[in-house]
């Protein structure tokens, strides 16, 4: 994802096409990069619900594609072209963050969950 972010903003603040186009595959090739991670790391958490893990991964990522072109719309319609890719390589950035410090693929969140029940049903007693 920093790879991505690392090309798009050159992409967003060029006035050279070619630049741009360059910059802009190069941005796609880093996003795509994280295509393959990004499903395994859900059947690597979800265990034995990794189905409805990836499904719940695949809705956001749905949402966030509908919701994407309006907003892109009003950044460049309200602000400048550049303003929807800084927002693009802030977003990147944040999930590139919790990909790395928060995000660990080897804690199941089907024990996570069991954990927590647990704990809330002794503190009850």
């Amino acid at each position: 994802m920093v790879g991505c972010v690392i090309f798009i903003v050159p992409a967003a603040l060029t006035s050279d096409p070619l630049t741009a186009v360059y910059s802009l595959t190069a941005s796609m090739f880093f996003l795509e990069c994280t295509v393959g991670p990004s499903w395994a790391v859900p059947m690597d958490v979800g265990g034995e619900y990794s189905g409805t893990v990836s499904g719940m991964m695949n809705m956001g990522g749905n949402i966030g594609g509908a919701i994407s072109p309006m907003v892109f719309g009003i950044l460049a319609r309200y602000y400048s072209w550049v303003a929807p890719f800084i927002v693009a390589a802030v977003l990147l950035l944040i999930g590139a963050a919790v990909w790395a410090f928060w995000l660990n693929p080897e804690i199941s969140v089907v024990d996570k969950s069991r954990m927590i029940a647990a704990r809330t049903v002794a503190g009850n007693r």
